[in-house]
């Protein structure tokens, strides 16, 4: 007991989660991104990151083929089937436009003159910015 006051000295129940097993990513990858020539002609090579949805869930990498559109680099996009094949749509400061995809693990240069090959959400793939 505390001096004067009647309550016992305890500290309230705490409940602490468990830490999580670190489970590596799971990869779906149906084409390239790096390599438009993996789909079909008039698809591109899309990808894009399933975050969790559960706590301690493994996130998700997945690369598919999809219709694509024509949208070039710094064109605006609503979404990466807006691009053309090659192109991912990318939010920028300038707003989400069309991005030439690029291998940021690369040495070769493979963006345009003014620009820099940056990753994006899924690991391997990187847009020029």
């Amino acid at each position: 007991m505390r001096d004067g006051g009647g309550l016992p000295d305890t500290e309230p129940d705490v409940f602490v989660e468990p830490p999580c097993e670190e489970l590596p990513p799971i990869y779906n990858f149906d084409c390239d991104p790096n390599d438009p020539r993996s789909c079909p002609a008039g698809q591109g090579c899309y990808s894009f990151a399933e975050p969790p949805t559960r706590r301690c869930q493994q996130e998700v990498f997945i690369a598919s083929c999809f219709f694509s559109g024509s949208g070039r680099q710094s064109e605006s996009c609503r979404g990466h089937t807006d691009c053309a094949p090659g192109f991912h749509c990318i939010v920028t400061g300038a707003g989400t436009q069309c991005a030439a995809v690029c291998d940021p693990n690369s040495i070769e240069r493979q963006c345009p003159r003014g620009l820099v090959c940056r990753g994006v959400d899924v690991p391997g793939v990187g847009a020029c910015f």
